[in-house]
């Protein structure tokens, strides 16, 4: 069998060709789990396409191209005023640890509060609604993936306010206890004049990267920032710095978010098989195909088949030494149920028998042939199908 650039650790522990009435069956029994890789950095995903802010509640929306298991964050800004969310619309939203930071009296033109909320994506959650706090909230929320899928998503936080109004900004680091955590820097600033300098600079940081910056006219007005970096080694992190552009009181915060422990599955991984010779010279026709193994909720078993009249794939009988397995008329197909493309997948559950009813043009008639799996994991990478057998049934 001949395994492709994803190809996964698998045995072949026999094969058989048995003869059953005018039928004729290839059993293939394999096992082929998608190969599991060490754990990697979490990534952002996206924060909200706008920000929202507003004398009255607001409801930040969720951003583009999120996907289940995902962790959101919710930032929010306000005039050092508590906020909460009473409308979760299908999501679990949890305050963050070392939530709220502020400073400032309550509602004042000289306060600020960050707030910080959690949720982990559903799939089905919409647009959280906050409570009004009072002058103002600014919000935003920002995803991130590749983050471990149950409990809390974070290894440490911190929390610090500075309630002197200059333009030196100081997050407090933290020390992690595992490697690999995507670290999340966020500041809250008590007017939307002031803004953030160009530079953010932490020693223990690689690839410091602003995700956003926003701003509200709304009430005293309000700066919101979200920054992130790599920390890959286990320990300590310093204070992360900025010179803001003029003077500002801060609510600042940081979370290491921990990426999913031990190993986890690639999202797909494909094999090809070796050829097939069914020893008919004027070729047959295919029929059905049935596969047997597990496959768990969120995962996928996808098949292809390729057929020719040259043991090497060429187009060109009896010469065959022009084309080859996997281009041109020798490709792998499937249908629909409609139509047979190279873009379309048989994928029946276990142990279903699929016919193969609408690539006989392209299928039949032909003497050898080879098989394409291709296996993908679930979205939390945590689940892969295994395929134990796949029976190929062909008529002479």
């Amino acid at each position: 069998m001949k395994y492709e650039a994803l190809n996964p650790k698998s045995e072949i522990y026999s094969i058989l060709i048995i003869g059953l009435f005018s039928f004729t069956l290839v059993v293939l029994f394999l096992l082929f789990p998608v190969k599991q890789v060490s754990a990697a950095l979490p990534t952002f995903v996206g924060c909200s396409a706008s920000a929202v802010g507003n004398a009255a509640a607001i409801t930040p929306t969720l951003p583009a191209s999120i996907q289940t298991n995902d962790i959101l964050l919710l930032f929010l800004e306000t005039a050092n005023q508590a906020i909460t969310i009473p409308t979760p619309n299908g999501g679990t939203w949890t305050q963050v640890t070392d939530s709220p930071q502020g400073t400032g009296t309550a509602g004042g033109t000289t306060a600020t509060r960050l707030t910080m909320f959690w949720s982990r994506y559903n799939g089905t959650q919409g647009n959280p609604t906050t409570s009004d706090s009072g002058d103002h909230q600014l919000g935003t929320i920002c995803a991130f993936r590749g983050v471990i899928t149950s409990g809390d998503p974070w290894d440490v936080t911190s929390g610090n306010i500075d309630a002197t109004s200059d333009n030196s900004l100081s997050a407090t680091g933290d020390t992690t206890t595992v490697a690999d955590t995507f670290v999340v820097v966020a500041s809250a600033l008590m007017d939307d004049a002031q803004n953030f300098g160009a530079t953010w600079t932490n020693v223990d940081f690689a690839n410091i990267t602003v995700q956003q910056n926003v701003t509200t006219t709304a009430g005293n007005d309000a700066r919101l920032g979200v920054v992130t970096g790599q920390k890959a080694s286990i320990g300590s992190y310093a204070a992360t710095t900025n010179t803001l552009t003029a003077n500002s009181v801060k609510g600042m915060m940081t979370i290491a978010l921990k990426p999913i422990s031990g190993t986890f599955y690639r999202s797909s991984a494909y094999v090809i098989s070796q050829t097939f010779d069914t020893n008919a010279v004027n070729g047959v026709g295919y029929a059905s195909l049935i596969w047997g193994g597990i496959k768990p909720t969120g995962t996928n078993v996808k098949i292809q088949l390729a057929t020719s009249n040259c043991a090497n794939g060429a187009t060109n009988v009896p010469i065959c030494n022009s084309g080859a397995w996997g281009t041109g008329g020798s490709d792998y197909y499937a249908d629909n149920g409609i139509t047979c493309a190279i873009t379309n997948y048989y994928t029946p559950a276990p142990n279903v028998l699929q016919k193969i009813n609408k690539c006989n043009s392209q299928f039949n008639n032909k003497r050898y042939f080879r098989y394409k799996i291709i296996l993908e994991a679930n979205s939390g990478l945590d689940k892969t199908p295994q395929v134990d057998d796949i029976f190929i049934v062909w008529i002479p």
